[in-house]
C-alpha cells in the first residue's frame, strides 16, 4: 500500500470517529498494513464493516481480523456451480499421455500381460476394466476393506485364446 492509500483509509476512519490526524498514527497504520499485507479495497471494506457492526474504537487489529476472515471464506455457491464439471479421465487419453512421456524420456516400455489384463473385468474379484485387482483385509482395524493388490489375479491374465 502507498502512503496516499493509508492517508485515504485514515481519513475514512476519521470520518467515523472524529479522531485526529497525526504523522505518528499514519506511520503506525502504514506499518500494520505492510506487516499484515492489507490491500486498499480490503481495508476500506473492513473499515465500513467494522462500523456497521460495532461501536468499538477502530484499531488496525480490527482491520487485520476482518481481512483474514474474508480471505478464509469459501467461494460463493453460485460461483462454484458456474464452473464446468471436470471431465473424467479416459483410459485411452491416459495411455497416450504415458506413451508420449515414455517416448520423450527414452523409456523402453513393452506392454506386459498385466497391462492387457486391465482391459477386462477380473473373474476372481470382479474388478472393473481399468481398475486394479483387490483383496479383502482379513484382520485388524481395516478388516473387511478392499485394498488393491500389486499384480492382477492369474485368472485375469488368462485370455480366451490361451484357454
Amino acid at each position: 500500500m502507498t502512503e496516499d492509500e493509508i492517508r485515504r483509509l485514515y481519513a475514512l476512519v476519521m470520518s467515523y470517529d472524529n479522531r485526529r490526524l497525526s504523522e505518528a498514527n499514519i506511520t503506525a497504520w502504514w506499518e500494520q498494513a505492510m506487516r499484515n499485507r492489507w490491500t486498499f479495497d480490503e481495508a476500506r471494506e473492513a473499515i465500513h464493516a467494522h462500523h456497521a457492526e460495532s461501536t468499538e474504537f477502530l484499531m488496525p487489529a480490527h482491520i487485520t481480523t476482518k481481512i483474514r476472515a474474508a480471505r478464509r471464506q469459501p467461494a460463493p455457491v453460485a460461483a462454484v456451480r458456474a464452473l464446468a464439471p471436470a471431465q473424467p479421465s479416459q483410459p485411452q487419453r491416459f495411455r497416450s499421455i504415458i506413451t508420449t512421456l515414455a517416448d520423450r524420456l527414452g523409456w523402453d516400455r513393452e506392454p506386459t500381460g498385466s497391462d492387457a489384463a486391465l482391459d477386462r473385468e477380473c473373474p476372481h474379484c470382479q474388478a472393473l476394466p481399468g481398475r486394479p485387482c483387490v483383496r479383502q483385509v482379513a484382520r485388524g482395524h481395516r478388516r473387511g476393506e478392499l485394498v488393491p493388490i500389486a499384480h492382477p489375479h492369474p485368472s485375469r491374465l488368462t485370455t480366451e485364446e490361451n484357454q
